[in-house]
């Protein structure tokens, strides 16, 4: 008898201890990637949050600026080679510059000559040019953005602010306001493009002087993560 009154606690014990939960175990903190990118990339942002889910474990804080501030924390994302440390940057990818027009502007073409004529202000109304349309109404970006520079030097024109132009904060932005003027030039990346818009070609001009390369770099060494999270934003970059 004495046996028996032990087998039964004994068993107790045993589907007590089946039936206890699971210890939970949470999960991993993300890494937090702070990142510093041009406005003139703000069209690759949806690609960036595509990479961060992808890679479950990172979090994104963005911050557009014109004019970076290298902390030291902050991975930088711009287009060209400005400002960036020797052998510190990342190739993400590059993009192609284009002229642009509303899609109803019957005009297909442009040469150098007459493009200069019009940025510098020689050339103001599609009339001086063979059109019945009125004013050209011409569009920029903010005169410290990496875009606008890169494209005044490779144009070899300046961009007078004394013009007569709209300002675009964005590429995104300069696409939907000549999509949205019959009369309207300006100048996007390829890769954003739509029917909205006519892409003029320009003749008497080598167009791989308007391909510029989309750099990242950070004053400190990166991460695992971050080069995983880059080197899945160059690879999508890249489809685009």
């Amino acid at each position: 008898m004495p046996s028996d009154r032990i087998v039964v606690p004994l068993v107790i014990i045993i589907v007590l201890s089946a039936c206890a939960p699971p210890v939970y175990t949470p999960p991993a903190p993300p890494e937090i990637l702070l990142v510093q990118i041009s406005p003139s990339l703000a069209w690759i942002t949806t690609t960036m949050n595509t990479c961060a889910l992808r890679y479950g474990n990172i979090g994104l804080v963005v911050d557009e600026v014109s004019h970076p501030d290298p902390d030291g924390e902050s991975i930088i994302i711009q287009i060209g080679e400005a400002g960036i440390p020797a052998n510190t940057s990342y190739v993400i990818g590059a993009i192609d510059l284009v002229i642009i027009v509303n899609s109803q502007n019957p005009l297909d073409a442009i040469d150098y000559d007459t493009l200069r004529s019009i940025y510098d202000g020689s050339i103001s109304t599609w009339q001086q040019i063979g059109m019945d349309a009125g004013a050209i109404g011409l569009w920029h970006y903010p005169e410290e953005l990496d875009m606008r520079k890169l494209t005044s030097e490779a144009l070899d024109v300046t961009f007078l602010p004394t013009l007569p132009a709209g300002i675009a904060p964005n590429p995104d932005a300069m696409l939907a306001l000549v999509a949205n003027d019959p009369n309207a030039l300006g100048y996007v990346p390829i890769s954003i493009v739509n029917d909205s818009v006519k892409t003029l070609s320009l003749s008497g001009f080598d167009a791989s002087k308007l391909n510029f390369p989309i750099l990242a770099y950070s004053l400190n060494e990166l991460t695992s993560e971050q080069k995983i999270w880059l080197g899945c934003l160059a690879d999508e970059v890249g489809k685009q």
